[in-house]
């Protein structure tokens, strides 16, 4: 049975036993795989609590070639996300997040580009970047990576560039956007107004700089997430639990 060595995420675990638990982690060299951290609810346990839930830092298993569980050796923190995991708000999208990379990425496949992207997103929620901004910037590449990033640019019917005053309309089902012309025919789709266009266009090239330098109302900030929404529930074909707790939570603190 080999053993590896890898940076690694905790995306979550389950108990199992009277003593063990099973972690979920998505790492830097072998993907999102699952390993047994044998004894880790002991009071004595070698992993103390290091195994929570965020927790990036340098993994050491031994698994089997077929990607079956692993058995977990030792997990050094390197970013324990302390604060993320303190602040209900930003630990719900935090988990958002995960959770969308959990369900957007097989198991056993390797992208460093994704396990990157997932860390530096929760870096930016720890650091206090604001949570719209951070969210999208996360959810646009790991679209691009993943390739299901939806045709901004132009028209999917008629292959032309909307004007810049004229927005547009994303249609999940057609795999892009619609220009005013096309969506009539063409639906049902949600609308994007030239500046809510022009903030996912930039957000394709990752400079969250940019993205904090485009000023959104409240109004084009709710239609760009919910066009993201509608474009996840559409090509994961599922409602995602941490949405309903985000939901539920919003509800509940008015905000």
């Amino acid at each position: 049975m080999p053993l590896y060595r890898t940076e690694a995420i905790v995306m979550g675990g389950w108990n199992l036993g009277e003593a063990d638990r099973i972690v979920s982690f998505y790492t830097r060299r072998m993907g999102r795989i699952r390993g047994v951290a044998a004894g880790v609810r002991r009071v004595r346990s070698k992993f103390g609590g290091r195994l929570q839930l965020f927790t990036h830092g340098t993994l050491l298993c031994f698994a089997k070639e077929n990607r079956g569980l692993c058995r977990i050796n030792e997990f050094e923190p390197l970013d324990s996300f302390q604060r993320l995991r303190s602040d209900l708000g930003r630990l719900s999208h935090a988990s958002y997040l995960v959770e969308l990379t959990s369900l957007l990425v097989w198991e056993g496949e390797i992208s460093e580009e994704t396990f990157l992207l997932l860390l530096r997103a929760l870096r930016r929620l720890e650091a206090g970047v604001e949570v719209f901004h951070a969210e999208r910037a996360f959810e646009i590449g790991l679209l691009l990576i993943a390739g299901y990033l939806p045709e901004l640019g132009r028209c999917v019917r008629c292959k032309r560039p909307p004007a810049r005053d004229q927005g547009a309309f994303l249609a999940p089902e057609e795999g892009g956007i619609l220009c005013p012309d096309c969506q009539t025919k063409f639906h049902p789709s949600l609308p994007l107004t030239p500046p809510s266009l022009i903030y996912l266009q930039e957000a394709r090239g990752g400079d969250l700089g940019k993205l904090l330098g485009i000023p959104l109302s409240w109004q084009e900030r709710t239609e760009i997430s919910s066009a993201m929404r509608a474009y996840f529930n559409h090509i994961l074909q599922k409602r995602m639990h941490t949405l309903d707790f985000m939901a539920q939570l919003e509800k509940a603190t008015g905000g």
